[in-house]
Order: structure tokens, then sequence, then C-alpha cells
């Protein structure tokens, strides 16, 4: 009975090597919190380049000090100390708070949670589902403070809120 259940584990372990677990994970911060480090760190090679490297904003928007929010998708292929494969996906948020009215920035990262999970209603409810059909749902968002060392500014609050609200609306756990 017990080479049974071996054996069955082993195929089970088998079965997740050969393919990839799918993570998706969302970092949301102002410019200079530390996300592009963090994820480089985390995957311990280069896969986002600091938002200051990179030329996201048009002169005309750096002069008028409204940088709009944009959502950048990477991907890291990576596997564990057991050969366990994993692809994340990061959803990183270079321009977040680098406006005076950030209401737009909350709206866009709702907007892309919200389709994310409404996506998945969608290839669930129907009856033939795609077999390559990739969940997108963000499984994990973590916010960034920038280490000021006066405590949470309004931005922290408000966006901490409304991430709140998406957690009750979704039950999220």
């Amino acid at each position: 009975m017990v080479s049974v259940v071996g054996s069955s584990a082993a195929l089970r372990k088998k079965r997740t090597l050969k393919k990839s677990l799918n993570f998706s994970m969302m970092v949301v911060g102002e410019s200079g919190s530390g996300r592009s480090t963090f994820i480089n760190s985390l995957c311990d090679q280069l896969i986002v380049e600091p938002s200051y490297t990179l030329s996201l904003y048009t002169p005309e928007d750096l002069s008028n000090h409204e940088r709009e929010l944009q959502l950048r998708k990477s991907i890291a292929e990576l596997e564990d100390d057991e050969g366990v494969r994993i692809s994340l996906n990061i959803i990183d948020t270079p321009g977040f708070g680098g406006s005076l009215n950030n209401d737009q920035s909350f709206q866009i990262i709702q907007d892309y949670l919200k389709h994310q999970f409404d996506e998945i209603l969608i290839e669930e409810s129907k009856l033939r589902r795609n077999p390559r059909f990739r969940d997108g749902r963000v499984h994990c968002c973590l916010y960034f403070i920038t280490p000021t060392g006066h405590g949470l500014k309004e931005i922290d609050i408000e966006m901490m809120l409304k991430l709140g609200e998406l957690n009750q609306i979704y039950h999220l756990q």
C-alpha cells in the first residue's frame, strides 16, 4: 500500500515539474520606493529596469509634473531547489503617485484588478473552456511605502482603502 501512495506522489511531482506554476504579483508604490530593486532581488536577475533609467515620459510630461501611471508587465521564469518551475507574472506601476491628483492612477489599478477577475469569470462560465487560458488574477499586491520617516502619506492611506474595497467586493483572502 505504501508503494502505491509513494508512486502516485512521485507522479504528481513529475507532472508539476513539467508544468510551471503560474503566480501573479503586482507591485505598487511611488518612484524611489524600491519596487524595481525588490523585483530584481527577488528574481536574482534583472527583470525590470528602474523607472529613473527609462524614458517613460516626454519632456512636456516632466515639466507639467503630471506623470501618468503605466502598467508594466514582465514574466520571470524561476525554479526552486526541488526543480519546480514558477512562472512569475509581475505587474509594475511606474508613474504611481507622480501627479497632484492620483484618482486616475487609483482607477487604472482598480480597473486592471477587476478586469482580471472578470476574465476568469467569463472563462469559467463557458461550456468549452480554453485549455491554454492563463489565469491573470493578481495573487499578491505589494504596496511600497516611501521611507520618509514621517509615517504614511495621504496617497498611501487612500490606495490601501481602495485595495480594501476590492478585497470586500471579490472576497479575497
